[in-house]
């Protein structure tokens, strides 16, 4: 169980001109009661940029910084020209020392918004719609179980191999596209839906058929992702 004075923390690495992404994000943050540290390394008053944002990263007392998650937008690929580079290795900074200290890496992407800027070191992919309330839910549900609790009930769609073997990156999916694009080489990976179903459906089981499976009085996936629903689960 989490510490309630002291509940875990993410860092989001991330380009502050992509605001919609933020602000999509911040209501995720909100909903959970996770921590976020969005940090812009111009309002580091007399501090090295650096070690402070390594030490935020690291910590896991002050901070108790959990995970980073990259919010993948078009100006985290394309910064204004005066920030480009900035951005960029800042970003690459945060990662590898996320990496360093073995701590995971997700990396948030919107469906259809291909941005060719891999990540190098990344643990899980999550790709959603700003402004879809369904959406928001769910990522809601899945980081308040995977990091703030940390009961890991929730079940990522899948684990993920690269395709190309001179990438082979390894990492969880946590949505479903008909095309994938490797967000460590950026290349086209596959996908895991057939044609005609749209993205984010998600195959449904009945509760007798989850609760056989887990042995539960009442089904605990159920209650997370769809809270008062006594009918049907996602699995």
């Amino acid at each position: 169980m989490y510490n309630l004075g002291n509940p875990p923390s993410v860092f989001i690495s991330h380009s502050k001109h992509d605001s919609e992404n933020i602000i999509f994000f911040t209501k995720i943050l909100a909903n959970t009661g996770l921590k976020g540290t969005f940090m812009e390394w111009e309002n580091i008053d007399n501090q090295y940029a650096g070690s402070r944002i390594a030490d935020i990263i690291r910590s896991d007392v002050q901070e108790n910084t959990d995970a980073i998650i990259v919010l993948l937008g078009q100006s985290l690929e394309n910064p204004p020209a005066e920030s480009k580079q900035y951005t960029h290795n800042w970003v690459n900074f945060e990662v590898g020392v996320a990496a360093g200290c073995r701590k995971p890496v997700w990396v948030f992407e919107e469906f259809n918004k291909f941005h060719k800027f891999p990540i190098p070191y990344i643990t899980d992919y999550a790709q959603y719609e700003i402004n879809n309330n369904e959406h928001l839910q769910y990522y809601t549900n899945v980081l308040k179980d995977r990091i703030l609790t940390s009961y890991n009930n929730v079940k990522p769609v899948k684990s993920v191999t690269c395709q190309h073997k001179d990438c082979n990156a390894s990492y969880r999916l946590w949505s479903r596209s008909k095309t994938i694009y490797c967000p460590v080489c950026r290349r086209l990976t596959g996908g895991n839906l057939p044609d005609g179903i749209k993205p984010f459906t998600w195959l449904f089981f009945s509760v007798t058929q989850v609760l056989a499976v887990q042995g539960q009085n009442e089904c605990e996936y159920n209650h997370l992702l769809h809270p008062g629903c006594k009918t049907s689960c996602y699995f």
